[in-house]
């Protein structure tokens, strides 16, 4: 699942590989497809809690500005966010506060048809149009995934948790 990007109010980082989607959200915002960033709170380790660590949410951050998203660009979405799920029911929220037209959604080549179909779910009824694009992964494509390790557990995980939310959401 890999939809044509149209323009959008905002470009929403999920949790998870802040440098690869991070840096797609970071073209999309340069190519004028959004004047806004959401980039997702996820929950908080041990050792972030204590900031030993800098958290997800700050390395996206760190790392969209370090692309030339400027800092009053991105807003962050969410609080305590443990997965998509999480993530599409506080862009619910979000939505509900902000009304939007349109969001793109750059994820993991594999974790395209999960998040369109629950993000698409959780924001039934708003009015916002959700597009999501594929992250090309840096040690595989989607012609040969099935030859790198990387690729085959992307593949396996994604697998394992599409059908936990079948059958759970």
């Amino acid at each position: 699942m890999d939809e044509p990007v149209a323009p959008a109010q905002a470009i929403v980082v999920l949790g998870g590989n802040p440098s690869g989607r991070g840096a797609a959200a970071a073209a999309l915002y340069k190519q004028g497809a959004a004047p806004l960033v959401l980039i997702s709170s996820p929950e908080l380790t041990a050792v972030q809690k204590l900031r030993l660590q800098s958290t997800d949410a700050d390395l996206t951050r760190q790392f969209l500005v370090a692309q030339g998203v400027p800092a009053s660009a991105i807003e962050n979405f969410g609080t305590e966010l443990t997965s998509t799920r999480d993530e599409a029911m506080s862009l619910r929220d979000w939505c509900t506060r902000h009304p939007a037209a349109r969001l793109i959604v750059p994820t993991d080549l594999f974790h395209t048809r999960r998040a369109d179909w629950f993000i698409e779910k959780a924001l039934a009824g708003t009015g916002t149009d959700v597009r999501v694009t594929a992250v090309a992964p840096l040690r595989y494509t989607a012609q040969n995934w099935w030859r790198h390790e990387d690729g085959l557990i992307a593949f396996e995980t994604e697998v394992i948790k599409f059908t936990w939310y079948w059958f759970h959401y």
